[in-house]
């Protein structure tokens, strides 16, 4: 039985921010709606309170994904450590040296 392989994901089973933002506006209109249809529905104010909420994640979300950006843009290439306490003169290891 062969078994199939996966990538793995980037995200890590994060929603992307915009999937937050559209839930928001999904319920900024349905709230218009059922406000229009009645005067005080409890499904509307429901509606109307989690607007907010669904916005605040997907900024949220969207801070986060935009400071791991410039996280990684700003991450410095791994260098080899300096070698201050080698003398100049001395040669690298494994190399023959001449002069004594």
């Amino acid at each position: 039985m062969a078994s199939q392989t996966t990538t793995p994901s980037k995200q890590n089973g994060k929603i992307p921010w915009y999937v937050y933002f559209v839930g928001a506006i999904i319920y900024t209109i349905l709230a218009g709606c059922l406000f229009a249809e009645s005067d005080s529905s409890v499904l509307a104010w429901l509606c109307l309170i989690g607007t907010p909420v669904g916005f605040f994640y997907a900024w949220r979300a969207w801070k986060l994904e935009k400071q791991k950006e410039t996280m990684s843009s700003h991450a410095l290439p791994q260098t080899a450590p300096s070698r201050c306490d080698v003398n100049a003169s001395s040669s690298w290891a494994g190399s023959l040296s001449l002069d004594r």
